[in-house]
């Protein structure tokens, strides 16, 4: 089957349409929770924009696509440039500079996405940037192949949209993509059946406690449960696969070495994010990782994405 991509360059008169509405309804999309507070809004928007853009939202709401990418947004009001650094919540004027909520809180409801949220009520956002130490690692490395996996694979429930918000795109680092239903075909029956055994674990010091909620620094309370160990790498219609996934006896070894194997003779789909792009990807179809990239120590070229996780099907929570 393959991947399924659309790509959508937004136009002036669209990107307009996008920012007013951001900026004229920030409170309101930051704090919407249900269907009945965020469809006034998107009534107002949905008929300003493109016919061929509308498409590509109702392409994704119908299943038709794995990803959605919007290029040529705008996170900052006016224009004006992304901050050089990532944002802190202490930073003088935080909420009235930067627009990363309400727009992607905008986009999430076009999408018919619903996001993660934090304890304080907030859209729950990781800023993904490489740092020295990190790029020291294996699973980190901008000099390595970040390898395939799914994201929030540890939580009970597994988000099915991952939504990324490219405000600093760096040349060489493209996401690549694999159809969980192409790397399955390549399994067989009794294969299959042992991914579906609860007999997985995670590497030596990966711990789950410490991954619930945003890792950066928003409170964990009230986050998402985690799963127990053991758990199943096939889980119904989900594969809960990372880096870090180990077998805990032979069989479980030899059905996680022959799912390796089934990613990497697999075909990716790779696609480059840059500055100012908004793209939604289905985290319950994919799995993702990224090609190897050059590392920075300025802060100005450093790759810089926000990524949010939702739940498929905008409802009340």
């Amino acid at each position: 089957m393959g991947v399924i991509v659309t790509e959508f360059t937004l136009a002036r008169d669209a990107r307009d349409v996008i920012e007013a509405c951001v900026i004229q309804n920030r409170t309101a999309l930051t704090n919407a929770r249900t269907p009945e507070e965020i469809s006034p809004i998107l009534d107002k928007v949905w008929p300003l924009l493109p016919g061929d853009l509308r498409k590509d939202i109702e392409d994704f709401h119908s299943g038709k696509t794995d990803i959605t990418v919007f290029r040529g947004g705008s996170a900052v009001a006016n224009g004006e440039e992304v901050m050089p650094t990532p944002p802190r919540k202490e930073a003088p004027g935080y909420e009235e500079q930067l627009l990363y909520a309400p727009t992607m809180a905008l986009f999430s409801a076009l999408m018919n996405v619903r996001p993660v949220r934090t304890a304080e009520g907030t859209i729950m956002f990781n800023h993904v940037i490489p740092d020295a130490p990190q790029a020291k690692f294996d699973v980190h490395s901008t000099g390595r192949d970040l390898k395939m996996h799914v994201d929030s694979m540890y939580y009970r429930e597994m988000p099915g949209v991952i939504g990324l918000f490219c405000n600093r795109g760096q040349e060489g680092a493209n996401t690549r993509f694999i159809k969980i239903d192409d790397i399955l075909s390549e399994l067989d029956e009794e294969t299959i059946a042992e991914l579906r055994k609860p007999q997985f674990g995670f590497t030596e010091g990966v711990d789950l406690r410490a991954r619930a909620g945003n890792p950066f620094g928003v409170s964990r309370e009230g986050a998402p449960e985690v799963i127990d160990v053991p758990y199943s790498l096939l889980d119904g219609d989900k594969l809960r696969y990372s880096q870090d996934s180990i077998g805990l006896n032979i069989r479980a070894k030899q059905a996680l070495e022959a799912l390796n194997a089934a990613i990497k003779e697999s075909k990716t789909t790779d696609i480059n994010l840059q500055t100012g792009d908004i793209a939604f990807q289905r985290n319950d179809r994919l799995v993702h990782g990224r090609s190897p990239f050059e590392f920075t120590d300025n802060p100005a070229k450093k790759r810089w994405l926000m990524r949010m996780t939702g739940h498929y099907g905008l409802q009340a929570t």
